[in-house]
């Protein structure tokens, strides 16, 4: 989760994963949609979750160019910035 936490540009002092979790408890699940990885093999756990990494990133890519760009981000309006936050709870549901 701390990979996901630095793609949406959180602050990582607390861990990735409360922060992400906490951000994701304000999103709408259904806005994006992820593959679930491994879903037809049941019999152990070995799986891996870099195609969700990945996916996570072109999301973010997609959605909140201005995180990958600093520069946009030092330009954005506080309605920008809020609607910034509803994209990153929507991805990290």
């Amino acid at each position: 989760y701390d990979k996901v936490a630095r793609l949406l540009g959180l602050d990582l002092s607390r861990g990735g994963g409360p922060v992400v979790e906490e951000l994701a408890r304000k999103g709408d699940p259904k806005k994006y949609r992820f593959k679930v990885p491994m879903q037809k093999k049941k019999d152990d756990c070995h799986f891996s979750f870099a195609g969700l990494k990945t996916a996570t990133r072109m999301c973010v890519e997609a959605n909140l160019p201005e995180v990958v760009n600093p520069i946009q981000a030092a330009l954005k309006t506080e309605e920008q910035k809020r609607a910034e936050e509803v994209i990153k709870a929507d991805i990290a549901a």
